[in-house]
């Protein structure tokens, strides 16, 4: 039941995430087929069955659903299950947890939808946590943080992370421990590469742009379930 709570709640997560940044209406207006503009029936939008269902392809016109949808809605339903029937393993409060993976996954479908990040939402997502985290007699951890300020100033140097990137990892970094933070990059970073040699090889891109938020929030994910 909790799994199946999540895939609605990644599915609603996945609307604001392409709506949000262009402003369009994500509560109240009906979803819509990307490719024939067809608004879609109450059956076409049951998460992971609808997909199968349909076998990946809009019903009328017959286009290709992207798959990305189907992912974020097994993958969000799944985390939704974990944290929830086990936040010990986490070694946060269960509301914390909800609070931090759920607007890692929003900004990571932007990121991937937009290659980009709003900000008013990465800077209310980052108050909200730092809020919940504070209330919850969290652990500050000081070396953490000042492995940012030098992450910060070697990205002002030579530019090798965007300004984005940077604010989520101050948003996230001083909350975990210098293992946990390594843990983080370590993954995100393998993620990439591994994400970068499929494109250039596999798919034969010669311009590649990558989602490095996606990869973050897999990493933050390992992290936090190694404490």
């Amino acid at each position: 039941m909790l799994f199946v709570m999540g895939a609605c709640l990644g599915s609603f997560f996945c609307v604001f995430a392409e709506r949000m940044p262009i402003r369009q209406n994500f509560w109240s207006a009906r979803s819509q087929c990307p490719h024939c503009k067809q608004t879609l029936r109450f059956y076409e939008l049951i998460p992971i069955v609808s997909f199968l269902s349909l076998k990946g392809r809009c019903l009328r016109c017959h286009t290709k659903i992207p798959l990305i949808y189907f992912i974020a809605e097994c993958l969000y339903g799944f985390v939704f299950f974990i944290i929830c029937c086990y936040p010990s393993l986490f070694g946060f409060p269960l509301s914390t947890l909800l609070i931090w993976m759920t607007s890692a996954f929003i900004l990571s479908m932007i990121d991937i939808f937009y290659y980009e990040v709003d900000t008013w939402l990465l800077y209310t997502t980052t108050i909200l946590l730092w809020i919940n985290l504070y209330l919850g007699h969290a652990h500050f951890n000081w070396i953490s943080a000042g492995c940012f300020l030098l992450l910060y100033h070697l990205s002002k140097r030579w530019s090798f992370i965007g300004e984005a990137d940077l604010f989520l990892a101050f948003s996230w970094f001083p909350w975990l421990t210098f293992t946990q933070m390594f843990y983080l990059l370590w993954c995100a970073s393998i993620l990439g590469i591994v994400y970068y040699v499929y494109c250039m090889y596999i798919l034969k891109k010669h311009h590649i742009m990558i989602p490095f938020i996606p990869f973050l929030s897999l990493g933050l994910l390992f992290s936090l379930w190694q404490y």
